[in-house]
């Protein structure tokens, strides 16, 4: 009875350390780690921005190159005629001008190089017997009924042989310098020569048997070559239109 007395005792129990007076630390926890609030651009967004400053990148350029074409001498006429007209130099016709007097007269329209006259225009006609210096405002008037009854197509590319001839002719000096030469097809031979500044200061027109002294030859279906000529030197040189002139 005792043994079991004894082995009952409360007592013999280990008792839990008591806490009374101690202050328990708590373990600390793992936090979560806050989410960021940040979202990602979406594809679409990007896109539009890059079209956006692509957009104005081009309007820019195309500003520039506007406003430096408008400060150019001879702006609002044709684009300026690099090294022509001087002494010792070749004629060259810039490509702007080349088009612009060509699809006027090949289109029957002599109304479009109105704005590309000078201030005073030589005009010579031999077919009416006009040769006179007028104002810009008054070539069209002279020389619409002689161009728009010339028969197309017109050839605006002159072979050397040919601009030879006619230069050695009584009409030779309107077939040097910065000049854009054409002739019809029943014959109507126009000469349009600018300045430097890219303004039409004279236009000759006369059919092509005035062109030649007796005794000189005019070279048929000899269409190669330019529209252009050197006036320095015995033998010109014809030089086509320069598309690259601005």
């Amino acid at each position: 009875m005792d043994e079991y007395k004894i082995s009952q005792t409360p007592g013999n129990k280990k008792s839990t350390p008591s806490t009374k007076g101690k202050k328990t630390t708590k373990r600390k926890g793992s936090k979560a780690p806050k989410a960021r609030n940040t979202k990602s651009l979406s594809p679409q967004y990007v896109m539009g921005g890059i079209v956006v400053a692509l957009v104005l990148i081009l309007a820019g350029v195309a500003w520039a190159h506007f406003v430096a074409k408008d400060d150019t001498p001879g702006s609002g006429n044709a684009a300026s005629v690099k090294d022509g007209g001087k002494a010792g130099s070749k004629g060259i016709v810039p490509g702007e001008a080349f088009n612009t007097v060509t699809n006027a007269i090949g289109d029957k329209n002599p109304s479009s190089l109105n704005k590309y006259y000078a201030k005073n225009v030589k005009v010579v006609i031999r077919k009416k017997g006009i040769n006179q210096t007028v104002s810009g405002k008054s070539v069209e008037a002279l020389i619409k009924d002689v161009l728009n009854s010339a028969q197309t197509p017109w050839d605006w590319h002159v072979s050397t042989a040919q601009l030879s001839a006619w230069q050695q002719g009584p009409y030779g000096q309107y077939f040097t310098g910065n000049v854009i030469v054409g002739i019809s097809n029943d014959g109507t031979v126009v000469s349009i020569e600018l300045n430097d500044n890219g303004e039409i200061i004279t236009v000759f027109i006369a059919p092509v048997g005035d062109l030649t002294t007796p005794g000189t030859t005019t070279p048929a279906n000899d269409t190669t070559g330019g529209g252009a000529t050197n006036p320095t030197t015995p033998t010109p040189t014809p030089v086509d239109s320069d598309n690259a002139a601005d």
